[in-house]
């Protein structure tokens, strides 16, 4: 559709933090995404890579209500909102 080379991979580092998914753009990386069942605290190693890579983490939670921001450019969001975005 002409909007550009997307990828979704998934991210490590040597130190074992890691993240589920990390979408890239044009070899570019653009947000990271962590999936849990139950509320939770934000994921340490989404706020590193986040903090670290300059993009948003958004931790996706099937048990959750509300959205909520967090320093860092860091989102919690429940699944059900966010499967509605993605259509």
């Amino acid at each position: 559709m002409g909007l550009g080379v997307f990828e979704v991979m998934y991210i490590r580092d040597k130190e074992k933090r890691e993240v589920d998914f990390i979408l890239i753009k044009n070899n570019r990386p653009m947000a990271l995404f962590e999936s849990k069942e139950g509320d939770s605290e934000i994921s340490p190693s989404g706020r590193y890579f986040g903090k670290r890579l300059g993009i948003p983490f958004y931790q996706i939670v099937h048990r959750f209500e509300k959205c909520e921001a967090f320093p860092d450019n860091c989102f919690k969001i429940p699944a059900s909102k966010f499967l509605m975005l993605t259509g």
